[in-house]
């Protein structure tokens, strides 16, 4: 007994669609009735009819039930599994959520006083203090060192800047280097940097990220490698109309990584043999960030005697305002203090007292004049008495914070630069510096050559309001 009624019954001869379509002559087909066994139990089927027409009359009906009980069942467990994922994965992202808000509230509250410590040591001179100077910094240095570590590990995407700015790959491991040639010296550690032509060309650089990974990089070779000899060299391997394909290579003569572990050193806590302190999170990190760059990171014995990591982006090629894409080849600029702020007029917002002291000292080294404000209300009210070149601001402050304020300041028309300088930045808040007219962001603590790097980069980058 076929059963079409919508209320389950049997229907009549006049209702049946079956009957009404082949009346038509026509086929019919439904993959959602009911057919009655004579024992009263109702089976969902697949249903398939088709006329058998005889010199144009209508003369019988072939018609096929295809039981999907079965079918059905198991598109239930399906969409009852997928049900049970979706909730899982909200779970999973409520959890790494309440993560990441107490990472950054974590963050904040331990790298501010690591940040004082680390300034106080650099404005002090620790490393020439014997005994223990110089392993007070590297300490100090490390737990740095892990913050940003856990940052990554927790939301590796939320790290890389949404917003590339155009630049060249040369001048950006020249920038990088600069700072780390103080402590390459100091470890007798002799370092050559050599470039293909093509280095020079404009691209779109995600600059933060390639920086902390070519940092790390070299750093791991000073730290862990034991070797006398540094080499980084920037490689062309193919070039088109919209692209550039390079190669990065940092390759020292250290002891190299043994065979049996260079297929896990990207692993989660997996260290080569050394006697220096670290987490064994640096190489697997370096490689999440280039890899959500849409690049890769990979390890090969170098030619030295010891390692050698290879960095390949393919960078999007951007045009300069006269049309070309090539700029002239750029010499690393010496990154030191008392040179780029000499004679600037700053107006340091920052609510913490050791580190509004301390950075008031490293500006007054740089040769800048310098004006503090406790709060961020405060500083607009600075603001509007006097005129200023820079102003560097904290992210998290009474009154108002450090997005509030640049609002501020760039809705007063002020076209000098900002810099905000913070203990902790996740994406949604650099989104949100950014659209409020900050020019760049600097991680606390403050150093001379970050400092000026970032009066650099924020130098060089377009405006988007009125300077």
């Amino acid at each position: 007994v076929h059963c079409h009624h919508p209320r389950g019954h049997g229907s009549s001869l006049e209702e049946c669609a079956i009957f009404s379509a082949a009346k038509k002559l026509q086929s019919f087909h439904s993959d959602t009735e009911q057919y009655t066994h004579r024992d009263g139990h109702q089976v969902p089927v697949n249903v398939s009819a088709a006329p058998i027409i005889d010199q144009g009359e209508f003369n019988g009906l072939v018609i096929l039930f295809d039981d999907i009980s079965e079918q059905l069942h198991q598109r239930q467990q399906l969409t009852q599994a997928l049900d049970r994922l979706a909730q899982t994965n909200q779970q999973l992202e409520d959890e790494r959520e309440r993560q990441r808000q107490m990472f950054a509230i974590l963050g904040h509250e331990i790298r501010t006083p690591l940040a004082s410590l680390q300034m106080m040591q650099q404005d002090q001179s620790l490393e020439n203090l014997q005994p223990h100077g110089k392993a007070m910094i590297d300490v100090t240095d490390h737990l740095i060192s892990v913050m940003d570590d856990l940052k990554v590990v927790i939301n590796p995407k939320q790290v890389i800047e949404k917003q590339k700015t155009p630049g060249t790959l040369l001048d950006l491991v020249n920038r990088t280097l600069t700072p780390l040639r103080h402590m390459l010296d100091a470890d007798s550690i002799s370092l050559q940097v050599c470039a293909s032509p093509m280095a020079d060309q404009q691209v779109a650089l995600n600059t933060q990220q390639i920086r902390q990974v070519l940092t790390n990089l070299v750093k791991n070779a000073a730290v862990h490698s034991t070797a006398t000899e540094l080499s980084v060299a920037i490689e062309t391997i193919d070039v088109n109309d919209t692209e550039i394909t390079y190669e990065i290579l940092i390759e020292d003569n250290g002891t190299g990584i043994a065979p049996d572990i260079t297929e896990q050193i990207f692993e989660p806590y997996t260290r080569g043999e050394s006697q220096a302190d670290g987490t064994g999170l640096g190489l697997h990190i370096c490689r999440e960030i280039i890899r959500t760059l849409g690049g890769d990171l990979q390890y090969r014995a170098s030619h030295l005697g010891g390692a050698a990591f290879v960095i390949r982006l393919q960078l999007k090629r951007v045009q300069s305002a006269d049309g070309s894409n090539a700029v002239s080849r750029q010499i690393p600029l010496p990154i030191d203090a008392g040179i780029e702020l000499t004679g600037k007029s700053v107006l340091l917002a920052e609510d913490d007292r050791s580190l509004q002291h301390l950075t008031a000292r490293l500006l007054q080294k740089m040769g800048a004049r310098t004006t503090i404000a406790n709060r961020g209300d405060e500083a607009l009210k600075l603001f509007e008495q006097s005129h200023y070149d820079l102003v560097i601001t904290d992210l998290m402050m009474p009154g108002l914070d450090g997005i509030e304020l640049t609002r501020a300041l760039r809705q007063s028309n002020f076209s000098g630069l900002i810099i905000a300088s913070t203990a902790t930045v996740e994406d949604q808040e650099i989104d949100a510096l950014r659209e409020a007219g900050v020019d760049s962001i600097c991680a606390k603590p403050l150093t001379a050559h970050s400092l000026c790097a970032a009066y650099h980069e924020a130098s060089d980058k377009p405006a988007s309001h009125t300077r």
